[in-house]
Order: structure tokens, then sequence, then C-alpha cells
């Protein structure tokens, strides 16, 4: 994710520690005047785990434009190791050989090491058998036979009309 504007952050720091206690976020220098940050972290409980200091315990709190909390969450460390033997793949994925890779920050993509036949490369497809094709009828126009029934019942109106007329007149 890219962030399309910048943020002015105020960072609380511990005294002893230099660890951030609090940080809040303002969307706009005048919102950063008023104290009015849209988003704030803050930890709640902070201990130190094999020489280091964490925030086992924090809570984000988001705001709305008058200051008034629209939702808060809260985050808890379980377990944490610091320099623990971990293998590769718990941060990459296994990937097959002659894979597809595509990288969405160079817009570029390669194939993952490793011999692949041009046959396992090549995309297979699949053809249904193949049924009438569906087709869909337009509707019927027509516009021409009520034209032609309207221009009939027209003159038919204005011959009785006529007939009447004279038939007044006589």
């Amino acid at each position: 994710m890219t962030r399309t504007a910048t943020l002015d952050e105020v960072y609380f720091l511990d005294d002893a520690t230099a660890i951030p206690l609090k940080v809040d976020s303002y969307r706009t220098q005048e919102a950063l005047g008023k104290d009015r940050a849209f988003v704030s972290w803050t930890a709640e409980k902070l201990e130190i785990v094999d020489g280091h200091a964490i925030a086992l315990i924090s809570a984000t709190t988001a705001y709305d434009d008058d200051g008034g909390v629209v939702v808060t969450s809260r985050q808890k460390v379980d377990s944490i190791r610091f320099d623990a033997e971990m293998p590769l793949s718990t941060f990459k994925p296994a990937l097959q050989p002659g894979v597809l890779i595509f990288n969405s920050l160079t817009k570029q993509s390669s194939h993952a090491p490793g011999a692949v036949s041009k046959a396992a490369m090549t995309p297979t497809v699949a053809v249904a058998p193949t049924a009438p094709s569906i087709a869909a009828e337009p509707p019927a126009d027509y516009t021409g036979a009520w034209s032609v029934a309207w221009i009939l019942i027209g003159c038919a109106i204005l011959v009785a009309a006529v007939a009447v007329r004279r038939g007044r007149m006589v």
C-alpha cells in the first residue's frame, strides 16, 4: 500500500528506554495545531523481554474529524522470541522450479530457478465440446405495421366524419 499524503506524527517516548509509548498521526498541520489526531497508537503494557523493551499490549484508536472515537482495536503479543533460528521458508514461499514470478515493484517478471520442461511451462487448454451457440433474438419490430394501421384508422375516422357531416348538410 502506498501512502498518497504526508502525515505529521508525534511520538511520546519512554524516558528510560526511548521506546514509543504513544504515536499520534495528523492529516494536516491545522489538525496538528488543534491536537486532532485521526489515529493514535498507545502502548498499554511495556515490558523488557530478553533485554528488549516490547509493548506487549497496545491499542489503536481512529477518530472522526470532530475528535470522536470511530473504532478502537487492541493488540496483544502472546509469544515473542529474539535471535531464534528460523528456516528461510518461514519468510518466503517455497517456489516450484520454473514458476512465473511477477514483481509488482519493478513491474517485471521472471521464472524461479530450476529446470522445467517446456511442456510443463506451456499452458494446456481443455476445449469443451461445442454446443449450438445461443443467440439472442431481437424483439419483433411492429413499427411499420402499427404505422400503417394508425394511418388506415385515421383515414376511416376522416371518411366517417365527412360522411356524417354530409348527412347533416342534406
